[in-house]
């Protein structure tokens, strides 16, 4: 059937139908929203679709004033889909870093998580996030399960 062949499309690996996703976030962005952005980055790099081009792209142009308008889900996808294909940007990562300073009181508990794990796979460290995370951390003590102590 016609949604079974579109099914395929999206859950498999067909490099068109991801080529015309990256294509679309490169010549596009200006006009993509916060969410749109972090949850393109955050398929692709579940399914592992690798853009280098794409991702110093994006990395380039998200500057501090743009990252004011994302919330702290939108900066942990973003964050998570950078460490998750394991693609340095260390610019970016300060900028979100100063941008998370405001938003982590609104982080969940798996928010926490992700954001720190992706600042250490990428070895971002940065000593005022890492305090402000460690200090949400405990405020949330009770919300934290085993799964989020995993990551």
């Amino acid at each position: 059937s016609k949604e079974e062949a579109q099914d395929q499309v999206y859950n498999s690996g067909d490099p068109k139908f991801w080529a015309e996703i990256c294509a679309e976030l490169y010549y596009h962005l200006k006009y993509q929203s916060p969410r749109n952005i972090s949850l393109v980055l955050s398929s692709l790099a579940r399914k592992q679709v690798k853009d280098a081009q794409l991702m110093d792209y994006v990395a380039s142009r998200l500057n501090p004033a743009w990252l004011t308008v994302f919330n702290i889900q939108d900066l942990a996808l973003l964050c998570n889909s950078y460490a998750s294909m394991t693609h340095p940007a260390p610019q970016l990562f300060q900028d979100c870093a100063e941008e998370l300073l405001w938003k982590l009181p609104d982080a969940t508990s798996q928010e926490l998580a992700v954001l720190a794990s992706a600042y250490s796979k990428l070895r971002a460290y940065d000593a005022t996030l890492y305090r402000h995370i460690a200090a949400q951390t405990l405020r949330q003590v009770e919300d934290i399960t085993p799964r989020h102590a995993a990551n």
